[in-house]
């Protein structure tokens, strides 16, 4: 039987058994309800802690996040609600930054279009080239506010 969340349907590969690593105090093991898969590698000793290492980090993370969430609604207790928020906000932190680094050069963008417009309003001649590029320059800028608010 396939792990919870592993995203295997119901009876598919239903005689194939994957091996899954799990980390312990004492360190990488396979777990023995899972079986294990003949096509299954070995960790290294390198690669069992370079994956113990990341595992810990990631744990404190999850945790520190889900403190700061619970904070956050002023509760009690770190419930799994949290805990799954926590998962989530740690998943999107650079698809988050991707984000907010196109909105800010929207931002930027528009800025830099609007003196152009506000030209237009004077007796100053604007010539159609500068007018052209700088309503090219505000549209992408304003496609990337609004991938930034489609994002959050």
């Amino acid at each position: 039987m396939a792990p919870e969340g592993s995203g295997r349907g119901a009876g598919a590969d239903e005689g194939r058994r994957i091996a899954v690593p799990v980390v312990s105090a004492a360190g990488l093991s396979i777990s023995s309800e899972d079986g294990v898969n003949a096509e299954a590698l070995p960790f290294s000793s390198a690669a069992s802690r370079e994956l113990a290492t990341r595992v810990d980090q990631y744990q404190g993370e999850l945790v520190s996040e889900s403190r700061r969430i619970a904070r956050r609604h002023q509760a009690d207790v770190i419930s799994t609600a949290y805990v799954r928020k926590a998962r989530d906000h740690l998943g999107t932190g650079t698809r988050r930054r991707t984000a907010a680094l196109a909105g800010s050069l929207g931002w930027a963008m528009v800025g830099a279009m609007l003196p152009t417009l506000l030209n237009l309003g004077s007796s100053a001649p604007t010539a159609p080239s500068q007018l052209l590029w700088s309503n090219v320059v505000g549209m992408v800028g304003a496609i990337l506010i609004t991938v930034q608010f489609l994002r959050d």
